[in-house]
């Protein structure tokens, strides 16, 4: 059971030794907060309990948190000489190492300077050691955070003006049938946002809430899917504390699963194991705006079922039906614009607070209301323009502007046209606007928060303007920072502005004279020349430099220097690299030498990705000429971290900067269009999927006249691309240019791209229904492999899956015994330990399990068995495939029991099928076979044993799988007949009426749905009739339905139709005692011996049937008249 970390608990406040020297690596989270004091009983200073808290905002903090800090403890020895120094602050160290230097030691005076290895403290007064945070707590701590967007103005929410929809919505949330998705969609403005956290508000109060989740307040090294479906989980887990044991399961169980699984097992199984009677609801809002959100809707269809204990409500601009999203679990919900009524409320509330000379009349706020149009952001940035007072301008002026601005408004263009005014009005001079213009290009690429001294140092602005700056712009801001101070940090533009600000200002399309447009291109380009022009501040250096040692501006020159040059300067093709050549980025690095990057290198890995930090790793020293190598070698670094690390965003920009430094080198953009194929494949990107392919054709371009290895493996390396492409994009001239490079990949190197080219053909044969050609390939692969030839496993496999799918349309089954062979050859090549041994056990296991149905053979059941016992070792108990390999198993043990008359195999069928029972959920789609399943081994059971017991629980089963089973149809008809038959037999071991008029009821409904000349309506027939026997009222009718049973007699189960027969007429010549239907009855008889099996448990009773035949048979010839019997 996961629980947060106890209070931290401080060491003995006894001493026992002093040191001073070098403290290495202390690889664990360091916290030091300065001017924060707290008594404890003990008189220690105790930090706070908790999953590290965030630090006092009242206190000045420094949070270092790299993973490797070297320290050097200097404390130097008082004189008589030496002056007293005032007392400073306590200084709290949190270390989480498990390193132990010293327990007490004084420290009046703390200093610390960027760009110096020094960390002077002097006079060290208390030291405390906290736990080292559990396994439960690290895993947690993996999880990513949501970062703070509770800036948003409460008072933009105007209570009421929305709450028909907002009734409608929480209906929605708390109806039960309801639809697993409520998608609200409505244009940019319109109040999503507020609603979204209205919602959430509502949502949390009636106890609804799972968790809410805005984009805006994704990190960015978060946002691919699976990282996002881990943060909801996060959310949900620190609302609902007893969800989180199954959260931090998830993490171990969904390395490298699939979207879907990560939504099952981050979302579903945490609120299911709440054990809820209601659902609960997740908010996510500017979804559609999210690059994965196509990904994201599709995988929530596996939780189609779900929606009993998990829902959605996602909000976005456009209607999902439009972009190709009709799934019947996803339900549109249009959001329209506000009434003028409910815009002149909002007005009205917001003015009230505003000093006016004249306050607005009621035709002014009815103008404002119509030239609101039902935007919300408008009418928001109008109010804030007013109650926030520029300098320069009243609130009456202000007011009567915007007003007089209608008469030259187009359609749609009342946000570019407010934007535009208020740029003018808070920046009415020139130079204030070109001073405007530099500050919000730089927060437009502005990657993460600066400080602001640090801010203005980095873009060479002057400090009193930028400061300037930001206190006009909260007139535009709707978001705040979040801190203390926010004038003094300078944020990322998005962070603070409505996305519709951020639009205007990067939009193309709007008319000059309304526009103020900033290129992005630009602002990136002018922040990685900042960048560049820092870097040779304090590099290359004498001293080992470590991030401790940079200042806030050094550190995010080093950090995002790549991603603003790849952002901000042309893109290069082989043989155009004119253009970047003549970049003022270009000539610094010249200028620098690119020697430079070599330090750079070593922070640059030890900021992103600290874990991996090897300086044996990289070279010395490189030379000019080997700039793109440092890039290279960076990049084998960042692609050794995790698949969701952060680190891996910084591989494109990395690969980037080498291909402009060595454009005509296909290694470097092979390189490069792999990592854009690896993007494509973590955040599902369709322009990753284009500039992919786009690399690749770089590559191949470079050695079009090469015929060579090299240029096989770009041929395979674009083919996959195009591949990839047309599965994201649809489009079939991917598809078929993929298969004609690999087609020419095959020509160059035939032996590895056969079955690659294979598979694409195969793709392809699917819709053309054409596989000669897939198997001719993977023939002459096979053929051509060489021994020791790692990918001959893969070839046998697929060829072998062809044959057994030929197999499966023709008949023939030579293509099945050659499948056979062919997987048990690639089962011998891949041993135990092998990754993809459980793969070949199960397809050899399934293909002798389909030859033992078609030959009889127990040879190949045995083997089957002998494989799935191996398959279930590899899945224990919590493995998501146990559940599969222990049905399968359950399947062949049965099979085996029926063809040997074996109960040991029929007892294991049946225990491996509880335990299959137990894993699958109430509502898992597969839960009504699994009760089947198990019904009928119980069934078995009772045939063979006679145990009753066994038979009422299978009854049991039948009646929950009925409860669970749609109404109508054949599969329904089925299982009303098999409970109906389960009773019949019941009644005839217990005698209980009501068994026999129960199964009477349920025979006749079964018969109704059946249709007439349906196959399976002979067994419901015999059942109905086995039924009506054992009253003598309906034993015509009863024999009426048998007679029709056996018209033709079915191909299985005929002698057990028969039998019933015969007891029918056995019992109408007891009550009538005529000849004919002895007879008949003797000769049905011996019909159904000669086809009953001989080792089935029902052949005694049908002997002794036939036994009381002849018995009759003895009295019919002790009477003078009768006729013997033939």
């Amino acid at each position: 059971m996961f629980s947060p970390p106890k209070a931290m608990q401080s060491r003995s406040d006894t001493p026992r030794h002093r040191k001073q020297g070098r403290v290495l690596d202390v690889l664990n989270p360091i916290r030091w907060v300065l001017g924060s004091r707290e008594a404890c009983p003990n008189g220690l200073t105790v930090p706070d309990a908790g999953l590290r808290p965030p630090p006092d905002e009242r206190s000045r903090t420094l949070e270092l948190e790299c993973g490797t800090m070297t320290v050097l403890c200097a404390v130097p020895r008082m004189t008589q000489t030496d002056r007293p120094r005032r007392p400073t602050p306590t200084t709290q160290v949190q270390d989480y190492s498990t390193h132990r230097y010293g327990d007490t030691c004084e420290c009046p005076v703390v200093s610390r300077r960027y760009n110096t290895h020094l960390t002077t403290i002097e006079h060290v007064e208390k030291v405390f050691y906290p736990p080292y945070p559990s396994n439960e707590t690290i895993l947690w701590d993996s999880l990513p955070r949501l970062r703070d967007v509770s800036g948003l103005e409460a008072r933009a929410y105007l209570e009421g003006s929305r709450e028909d929809s907002v009734l409608e919505l929480l209906g929605w949330a708390q109806d039960p049938p309801s639809e697993l998705v409520l998608f609200v969609y409505g244009p940019a403005g319109v109040g999503k946002s507020t609603l979204a956290r209205h919602l959430t508000h509502r949502l949390n109060a009636l106890g609804r809430l799972a968790a809410s989740v805005s984009l805006n307040g994704i990190p960015n090294d978060a946002r691919g899917p699976e990282s996002v479906v881990k943060l909801i989980s996060r959310e949900i887990g620190e609302k609902y504390h007893e969800a989180i044991p199954t959260i931090l399961a998830a993490i171990g169980s969904c390395k490298g699963a699939p979207l879907e699984d990560h939504v099952a097992m981050y979302l579903r199984d945490p609120l299911r194991s709440l054990g809820l009677s209601h659902a609960l609801t997740v908010v996510f809002d500017a979804v559609d705006e999210w690059e994965s959100y196509g990904d994201f809707l599709r995988a929530l269809q596996c939780l189609s079922s779900s929606s009993t204990f998990l829902r959605f409500i996602l909000l976005g601009r456009s209607n999902p039906r439009t972009r190709g999203f009709k799934d019947t679990c996803i339900r549109p919900y249009p959001l329209h614009p506000v009434t003028t009524t409910i815009m002149t409320q909002y007005f009205r509330k917001q003015f009230e607070e505003v000093h006016w000379c004249r306050r607005p009349t009621v035709r002014q706020l009815a103008q404002l209301a119509e030239l609101a149009n039902g935007l919300f952001i408008w009418a928001a940035v109008v109010c804030s323009l007013v109650q926030k007072r520029l300098s320069r301008l009243s609130p009456d002026f202000i007011l009567d502007s915007v007003l007089d601005s209608r008469k030259s408004l187009g359609d749609g263009k009342q946000l570019a046209t407010l934007y535009h005014q208020a740029i003018l009005w808070l920046f009415p001079d020139s130079e204030d606007q070109d001073l405007f213009r530099d500050y919000l290009g730089a927060t437009l690429a502005l990657q993460e928060p600066l400080p602001l001294t640090e801010f203005a140092s980095l873009t060479s602005l002057p400090i009193h303007a930028v400061d300037g700056i930001q206190t006009h712009l909260k007139a535009l801001q709707i978001r705040k920072a979040g801190d203390k101070d926010e004038t003094q940090v300078v944020h990322p533009a998005h962070r603070l502005f409505h996305l519709s600000f951020l639009e205007y200002l990067e939009s193309i399309f709007t008319p000059s004279t309304i526009a103020f447009h900033i290129s992005i291109f630009d602002s990136h380009s002018k922040l990685a020349e900042c960048c560049l022009k820092e870097l040779p501040l304090f590099l290359p250096s004498l001293k080992h430099l470590t991030s401790l040692d940079l200042a806030p501006r050094q550190k995010y020159a080093v950090t995002w220097l790549l991603k603003h040059i790849h952002h901000g300067t042309p893109a290069v093709r082989p043989g155009a690299s004119v253009e970047w050549g003549h970049t003022r980025h270009c000539a610094l690095l010249r200028q620098y030498g690119f020697k430079l990057l070599d330090q750079w290198r070593d922070l640059f890995v030890g900021l992103v990705a600290p874990e991996c930090v090897d300086v044996d790793s990289f070279k010395a020293e490189y030379s000019d000429d080997e700039a793109a190598l440092v890039m290279l070698d960076v990049d084998e670094v960042l692609k050794a971290t995790a698949e969701d690390a952060p680190a891996r965003s910084f591989r494109i920009p990395c690969l980037e900067m080498a291909v402009r430094v060595r454009t005509e080198d296909a290694k470097v953009w092979c390189y490069l269009g792999w990592a854009y194929w690896s993007a494509a494949q973590s955040s599902r990107s369709s322009e990753a999927c284009v500039r992919a392919v786009a690399a690749h054709e770089n590559a191949l371009l470079i050695v079009e006249e090469t015929e060579s290895f090299d240029r096989a493996h770009l041929l395979y390396s674009l083919a996959t691309a195009l591949n990839t492409r047309f599965e994201r994009l649809g489009n079939a001239q991917d598809l078929d240019r993929s298969i004609k490079l690999h087609q020419s990949a095959l020509e160059l190197y035939r032996m590895i791209y056969l079955n690659n080219f294979a598979r694409a053909t195969l793709c392809r044969s699917r819709t053309t229904g054409d596989e000669d050609e897939a198997i001719s390939l993977l023939r002459a692969a096979v053929d051509l492999s060489q021994p020791g030839d790692p990918n001959i496993s893969m070839y046998l496999t697929n060829l072998a899956s062809l044959l057994d799918s030929r197999f499966a349309d023709t008949g023939v089954v030579e293509y099945h015994s050659e499948a056979i062979g062919l997987f048990e050859e690639a089962l011998k090549l891949r041993p135990s330990g092998h990754v993809d041994r459980v793969a070949s056990l199960n397809n050899l296991a399934t293909s002798l399990y389909n030859h033992f149905w078609i030959t009889n053979s127990t040879d190949s059941l045995n083997k089957a068995i002998q494989l799935r016992r191996e398959v279930l070792e590899f899945h224990p108990f919590g493995h998501p495939g146990r559940t599969q390999s222990l049905d399968t198993l359950a399947s062949c043990l049965y099979s085996r029991s029926k063809s040997v008359g074996s109960i040991d195999d029929l007892k294991e069928a049946t225990l491996l099928s509880r335990e299959v029972l137990e894993l699958i959920t109430p509502d898992h789609a597969n839960r009504a076979i699994a009760l089947d399943r198990l019904a009928s081994y119980l069934y078995v059971i009772f045939t063979k044993a006679g145990s009753v017991t066994c038979l009422d629980e299978s009854i049991r089963l039948r009646r929950e799988v009925l409860d669970i089973s749609p109404p109508g149809g054949v599969t329904r008809a089925v299982l009303l007949n098999d409970l109906a038959w389960s009773l019949v037999l019941r009644y005839e071991a217990q005698s209980s009426t009501e068994d026999l008029d129960e199964s009477i009821i349920l025979s006749r409904e079964s018969l109704d749905i059946y249709p007439s000349g349906h196959p399976g309506r002979c067994f419901v027939l015999d059942t109905l009739a086995r039924a009506l026997l054992y009253n003598s009222a309906t034993l015509e009718e009863a024999l009426k339905l048998s007679r029709e049973s056996i018209t033709p007699l079915p191909n299985t189960s005929g002698w057990e139709h028969l039998t019933t027969f015969v007891m029918i007429l056995h019992r109408l010549y007891e009550q009538s005692g005529e000849f004919d239907q002895l007879r008949e009855a003797t000769s049905a008889c011996k019909e159904a011996l000669s086809i009953c099996p001989a080792t089935d448990p029902a052949r005694p009773k049908l002997i002794a049937l036939e036994a009381k035949l002849a018995e009759g048979q003895a009295a019919q010839l002790s009477f003078p008249h009768s006729q013997a019997l033939p």
